[in-house]
């Protein structure tokens, strides 16, 4: 028997969701390095997604570095 890690991978319309942004926001976000980069399921596999475990880190130094959602969609202003 082998051992397999399981990863949870959250796809782009349930973080969409949960952040009450568009997927298009999320894309802008990955691009410029607010969010984690994605993650594909698999080398033959159009399938990606972002590691729930590497979200759930993002969040938690989102909300320690007292932004709140660090999230809002225009970005810091300057």
């Amino acid at each position: 028997m082998s051992d397999h890690c399981t990863i949870r991978l959250v796809r782009p319309g349930e973080l969409a969701e949960r952040l009450s942004v568009s997927r298009t926001t999320l894309w802008r976000w990955e691009r410029s390095g607010r969010l984690p980069k994605r993650r594909r399921l698999g080398e033959n596999v159009n399938v990606t997604g972002w590691s729930a475990q590497e979200l759930e880190e993002w969040f938690a130094a989102t909300k320690d570095a007292g932004d709140d959602a660090g999230l809002d969609e225009e970005g810091p202003e300057e």
